[in-house]
């Protein structure tokens, strides 16, 4: 089972990823590859690692299957008048990824500083998900303050099931800038909470997302 496509990605790279990965990131290729060379049948997650497997490597089509991440039952849309500590910071859109430094996270808090001159809104952007590295979460916050957004723009953490929940149904729209996923389980979340999604049109997200989202 191929669970992630990060080592095989070829811009990953180019991201400030640190000594660690630069050196783990090659291994866990190298390691990926031959596994499922050796291997008596594949599965992968998306039709876009599939392909990608079958376009480079030498692995038969033939020994391979696609079984796509189905969703939690857990998450539904539930009904806005619930209570919530999220109520006060409402109109809000929601990026949900933990901070690893190829999401793409302060070109996002870039984009929502010119929405946000460009249509003089009250929104406010929140951002779920645990920190990665002290480097790029400094880098996130610099870009905060630069683009003068402190007001507007929250860095929740990592957060419980139960309010990744409410977040998902009570939000404006989702916004996922990422730009490389084996498989977005995360917009299947969203998607299963009635979400709005706004989001990268590379790797495996329009497979994922289909015509439930708007792609940039």
């Amino acid at each position: 089972w191929i669970g992630t496509i990060g080592p095989f990605w070829e811009n990953i790279y180019s991201y400030k990823i640190g000594i660690y990965k630069r050196l783990n990131y090659p291994l866990n290729k190298l390691l990926m590859y031959k596994s499922a060379e050796r291997a008596d049948h594949v599965i992968f997650e998306s039709q876009y690692t599939q392909k990608y497997f079958l376009n480079r490597y030498n692995i038969s089509k033939d020994k391979t299957s696609v079984i796509n991440i189905g969703k939690d039952d857990y998450f539904t849309n539930i009904p806005s008048t619930i209570e919530s500590d999220y109520n006060a910071l409402q109109p809000y859109a929601l990026c949900v990824s933990h901070l690893y430094p190829y999401k793409n996270i302060p070109r996002m808090i870039e984009a929502f500083a010119i929405a946000k001159r460009s249509n003089e809104s009250n929104y406010k952007l929140l951002i779920a998900g645990g920190k990665r590295s002290n480097k790029y979460h400094n880098e996130i916050t610099d870009t905060i303050k630069k683009q003068k957004l402190k007001d507007s723009i929250i860095l929740l953490g990592a957060v419980s099931k139960e309010d990744l929940h409410y977040l998902f149904s009570s939000c404006k729209f989702v916004i996922f800038p990422s730009p490389c996923e084996n498989f977005a389980y995360t917009l299947i979340e969203a998607m299963c909470c009635g979400a709005a999604i706004i989001c990268s049109n590379t790797t495996a997200m329009p497979e994922t997302c289909q015509k439930a989202a708007m792609y940039f």
